[in-house]
C-alpha cells in the first residue's frame, strides 16, 4: 500500500497534521521550480512532484472535447446556442484535472491511497473517478473561513479589479446595471463592425485593427469597465452591454423550460461516462443553472445591440468567456461576418473549444501555424496580419540601451501557482544581473495582480539591498515599458511577440512553464525568445544579448494587414439587411 499525500498549493508538506505521517509521495496540486521540490523532497526525506507534471504539450487540454462530445446539441436554445457547449468551455480548468489525475493514478496503480492536506476541487474530482471520498486533514471551511479568505483574496485586487468582480458576482445579467444605463446606447447610423470586450488588451488590439480602416465605422462594446477605453480612434464609438439589456421576463419561459430540460440531462446524460458521472459527482455543473440564467440575459441584450444597431460584422478577440463569445455565435448564426482574432501571441483555447466565426486574422506565422495545428480550422479561413500600429508603434521609440530588466510578472495563482516559490527562484538571480550590468529591474504585472500584494511576495524573498534594485509597475503601457527595456524575461507571456518587434531580447523561463498549452517552445521555435533551461542561465544574458543578432533572426515578426482585405473580411459580402434570428 503506498501512501501518497495530495498537498493543497497554500500548505506546505512540513507544516500541518500531515507533517508527522511518513508518506511515500507528496503530490503538490499547484506548482512551482523544480528547484522547490528538490529542496522540499530533501527537506522531508520523500519524493515530492507536481501534479502537473502530467501536462504534456497540449494533451491535458486537447481531452477536454472527448468529454463534451456527450451532451452537445441537446441543450440547444431557440436562436441555435448551445448551452452545453458554451458553459463547458468554462469548466476547462476541471475538465482538464481529470486528465491529470487519470494519468497520476494510472501511473500509481491501485495500490496507492491518498490524503488531502484539505479538500479542493482535484480531491473532489478524485473521489468522483475512484468512487470513494478522499479524506482530508483540514475540515471543509466553513462560512467565516470561506468570508476570511475571500476577504484576503480581494485585498489583493486593486480596487478596481475589485469593484469589477463585485459587479460580475453580484450582477452578471446587468438586472441592476442596466436601470443606469439604457439612455447610453450607441445610436449608430452607418453599417458598423461591432468590436465586443471585457478587458483592456482585448480592446487594444481590436482598436488597432479599428484603427487601420479610418473610413469605416466601428463599436466598442464593453461587457465591464475594464473593457472601456479613454483612448478611441476617431472613427469608433463605445457603449456598454448593460444599456443593451432586457427585463427577465422578456424570455417568455424559455428560461423555465430549459432548466427543466437541464434537469433531465443532468441525471441522464451526465451519467453516461466516467468523466461525466465523476464530474457531476464532485459538484462541476452545480451552477450550470445560474450560468444559464446570466447566458439568456446576455444573449438577449447582443441580440438587441445586433438589432438596434446596423452591425455588418463582429471582431471577436476573446471567445473563451462566454461574455463576448455569445456576439459571435449569433453573428454567425444571423448571416453577418464573423472574425475571429485573438488578443495574445498564441490561442491555447483552440484545443478544445468549438470554432465558430467564418474567418480568421492571425499577427503571425507563428500563431497561424499553432492555430492550424490545434484546431481543425480551414486554413483558407485563415488571414495573417497585425495592424499598423502593432507592428511600427513600439519600434519608433525604442532605446537600444535601455536601464530596465522587465521581468513580466503574471497572475501564477490561477492555475494554482506559487507565486513566493517562483519569485525565489527568478528574481535573486534578475537582481544579480542588474547588480552585474548596472541596471535596474522592472517587475511589470498583469492587471489582474495587485501592486501591495507582489511587494509584500518581493520582501519575502529578496534582500534589502535587492529590493533596492526593484520597480513594480501596474502601468497598462507596454509601449513605456518597454521604451526603456534592455531585454525582457517571463515564462510563457504573449508580451515576448512584442518584445520581438520592439527589438528587445526576450528570455523564456522554461524550466517554469507549466500550462500545458506548449506556449514557451512555439515562442522560442519561431524566434521570440531564448529558451532557458534553469535559474543559472540568466548570468549569461549578457553574452546572449550580445550575441543576439547570431541566432534571433526570425522571419518578419508580424506582417501588417493588407487594408482591403480588413475591409472585404468585415464589410465583404454580409448585408445587414439579411440578418435573420429567431426573436
Amino acid at each position: 500500500m503506498m501512501k501518497v499525500l495530495l498537498l493543497h498549493n497554500e500548505d506546505v508538506p512540513w507544516r500541518g497534521p500531515w507533517a508527522s505521517i511518513d508518506w511515500e509521495l507528496i503530490i503538490d496540486l499547484g506548482f512551482a521550480a523544480p528547484s522547490t521540490y528538490k529542496m522540499w523532497s530533501e527537506r522531508c526525506g520523500t519524493p515530492v512532484r507536481s501534479i502537473h507534471e502530467f501536462a504534456g504539450d497540449g494533451q491535458s487540454y486537447a481531452s477536454i472535447p472527448g468529454i463534451l462530445d456527450v451532451g452537445r446539441d441537446r441543450l440547444v436554445d431557440r436562436t441555435g446556442l448551445d448551452w452545453w457547449e458554451i458553459i463547458g468551455v468554462v469548466k476547462y480548468h476541471e475538465l482538464r484535472a481529470f486528465y491529470l489525475l487519470k494519468c497520476l493514478t494510472r501511473e500509481l496503480g491501485s495500490n496507492a491511497v491518498y490524503h488531502a492536506t484539505r479538500g479542493n476541487s482535484y480531491t473532489e474530482l478524485l473521489s468522483g473517478l475512484m468512487g470513494r471520498p478522499i479524506p482530508s486533514f483540514q475540515a471543509v471551511p466553513g462560512f467565516l473561513e470561506r468570508w476570511t479568505r475571500s476577504l484576503r483574496s480581494a485585498v489583493k485586487l486593486s480596487p478596481a479589479n475589485a469593484f469589477e468582480i463585485a459587479c460580475d458576482k453580484w450582477d452578471p445579467d446587468y438586472s441592476v446595471r442596466r436601470h443606469f444605463a439604457k439612455a447610453q446606447r450607441a445610436s449608430v447610423d452607418a453599417p458598423t463592425v461591432l468590436l465586443p470586450s471585457a478587458y483592456s488588451n482585448v480592446s487594444r488590439l481590436l482598436l488597432q485593427y479599428a484603427a487601420d480602416l479610418p473610413e469605416k465605422q466601428f463599436l466598442l462594446a464593453a461587457t465591464r469597465r475594464s473593457g472601456a477605453s479613454a483612448e478611441l480612434p476617431g472613427n469608433v464609438r463605445q457603449a456598454f452591454l448593460s444599456s443593451y439589456a432586457q427585463p427577465a421576463d422578456v424570455l417568455h419561459g424559455e428560461e423555465k423550460d430549459l432548466r427543466s430540460r437541464w434537469a433531465w440531462f443532468e441525471k441522464t446524460v451526465l451519467t453516461e461516462t466516467e468523466e461525466l458521472r465523476a464530474s457531476r459527482a464532485a459538484g462541476v455543473w452545480q451552477d450550470f443553472p445560474v450560468h444559464l440564467q446570466t447566458g439568456l440575459r446576455l444573449r438577449d441584450a447582443w441580440h438587441t445591440l445586433l438589432k438596434e444597431e446596423p452591425i455588418t460584422a463582429v471582431l471577436c478577440a476573446d471567445d473563451l468567456n462566454y461574455y463576448t463569445r455569445i456576439p459571435l455565435i449569433l453573428a454567425a448564426r444571423m448571416g453577418l461576418n464573423a472574425v475571429y482574432c485573438y488578443h495574445g501571441a498564441l490561442d491555447g483555447g483552440l484545443l478544445f473549444k468549438k470554432a465558430y466565426a467564418g474567418s480568421y486574422l492571425v499577427k503571425t506565422e507563428m500563431e497561424r501555424e499553432y492555430l492550424l495545428r490545434g484546431s481543425k480550422i480551414d486554413p483558407e479561413l485563415v488571414e495573417i496580419g497585425a495592424p499598423s500600429s502593432f507592428i511600427s508603434r513600439l519600434r519608433r521609440d525604442r532605446q537600444e540601451c535601455g536601464r530596465d530588466i522587465v521581468f513580466f510578472s503574471q497572475k501564477y495563482e490561477v492555475m494554482g501557482g506559487r507565486t513566493a516559490e517562483i519569485y525565489r527562484d527568478v528574481m535573486p538571480n534578475v537582481c544579480a544581473l542588474a547588480t552585474g550590468t548596472g541596471r535596474r529591474v522592472m517587475v511589470k504585472l498583469h492587471p489582474f495582480e495587485n501592486v501591495r500584494d507582489r511587494e509584500r511576495v518581493l520582501r519575502s524573498v529578496l534582500s534589502e539591498q535587492q529590493i533596492s534594485l526593484v520597480k513594480i509597475t501596474a502601468e497598462p503601457s507596454l509601449e513605456q515599458v518597454l521604451t526603456n527595456a534592455w531585454c525582457g524575461i517571463g515564462v510563457d507571456s504573449s508580451v515576448a511577440s512584442e518584445c520581438r518587434s520592439a527589438g528587445v531580447p526576450y528570455f523564456l523561463c522554461g524550466w517554469l512553464d507549466h500550462s500545458g498549452f506548449g506556449y514557451s517552445r512555439q515562442l522560442a521555435r519561431f524566434g521570440m525568445g531564448r529558451m532557458l533551461d534553469s535559474p543559472s542561465e540568466l548570468d549569461a544574458i549578457p553574452e546572449m544579448i550580445a550575441d543576439w543578432n547570431a541566432w534571433a533572426q526570425p522571419p518578419q515578426v508580424s506582417e501588417p494587414i493588407d487594408s482591403r482585405v480588413l475591409e472585404r473580411m468585415l464589410f465583404g459580402t454580409s448585408e445587414v439587411s439579411v440578418k435573420q434570428c429567431a426573436s
